[in-house]
């Protein structure tokens, strides 16, 4: 995988691309590769399994 490369780096990548502002995005999961994309939305959302620290940094649980 490139260095960098993440589902926060690419959900990031992605709102620019269709000028939707980082407070409007939400992002769900539930697993550590999940960590970055969830921190960086503007409504992270763990899952009720997630792991821990999903949960911790999450807005919400759903």
């Amino acid at each position: 995988m490139k260095a960098g490369a993440s589902k926060g780096n690419a959900v990031r990548q992605l709102s620019q691309l269709l000028r939707i502002e980082q407070e409007e995005v939400m992002c769900i999961g539930d697993k550590g590769n999940d960590l970055t994309m969830i921190e960086w939305a503007g409504c992270g959302v763990a899952m009720a399994n997630a792991i821990p620290e999903v949960r911790e940094i999450a807005n919400f649980e759903t």
